[in-house]
């Protein structure tokens, strides 16, 4: 379980013992990101950097809890880095389509105009958190509202319950 801290300009702090805070339900919502991140040249593309680092997302690993990471070695330069540290690491090769289906590569990011705009007014002032999530969430259709609260109802269930319905919606 990670450890998340916040810091705001009015020189509080939060933390919460969860990768489920009011900020993470925000980034994920896709309505935060700074305004050049829904249009990255870099995350659909393979022509910068000799390494790609990132979180591997994807069925095989649905129950890993300690998470995985995907390296995608693209030049010699690279390779000779790769193979410096490659004996302290964990390596399973797979092939590159397989890292990217489970990725955004390629894939458009789009937001909610009224509610990045409403996020971007109210997480710069004095206001507070549970209060603009709460407003902030019933931005959302019902349909979207639902879907979220089942979510967050089977991520509370045991991990004996929770991963197989995990792999389920995979699946389908």
């Amino acid at each position: 379980m990670s450890i998340a801290s916040i810091s705001f300009r009015n020189r509080s702090n939060t933390r919460a013992k969860s990768q489920k805070t009011h900020s993470t339900t925000f980034f994920f919502g896709m309505d935060i990101m700074n305004e050049a991140c829904y249009d990255c040249n870099s995350r659909s593309s393979m022509a910068y950097g000799d390494i790609r680092l990132g979180d591997y997302w994807g069925e095989k690993y649905d129950t890993d809890t300690k998470g995985v990471s995907a390296v995608v070695v693209k030049t010699p330069k690279g390779m000779e880095i790769f193979e410096a540290v490659k004996n302290r690491l964990n390596v399973e090769e797979v092939t590159l389509n397989h890292i990217l289906a489970a990725q955004s590569y390629g894939k458009t990011h789009f937001y909610n105009r009224q509610r990045r705009r409403f996020l971007l007014q109210n997480m710069s002032g004095d206001s507070d958190l549970k209060e603009v999530y709460t407003t902030y969430m019933k931005m959302f259709p019902l349909k979207s509202r639902i879907k979220k609260q089942l979510k967050a109802i089977v991520k509370c269930c045991p991990k004996s319950v929770y991963f197989p319905i995990k792999k389920l919606i995979h699946s389908i």
